[in-house]
């Protein structure tokens, strides 16, 4: 992806309760993955009304406290 450009993009989440999101948002950076083909790029949301701003915010919440828990990470 382009840095600089902006895409439109879809935000599934793996929770039910939690509607998928269309947003806009510009690629910050992209690069190549050192372990295998593909890559990564960083993007920055546009456009986002509070509501989807919480979404995000209490799902990547939950993921963390989820991962943390998974790997006894205090």
């Amino acid at each position: 992806l382009e840095t600089g450009k902006t895409i439109k993009l879809k935000i599934e989440f793996d929770d039910p309760e939690l509607p998928d999101i269309l947003a806009l948002g510009e690629v910050r950076w992209s690069g190549k993955q050192v372990d295998d083909d593909g890559y990564q790029s960083g993007v920055q949301f546009q456009g986002l009304d509070r509501k989807q701003q919480r979404m995000i915010e209490r799902y990547v919440s939950e993921r963390l406290a989820a991962e943390r828990r998974l790997h006894c990470i205090e």
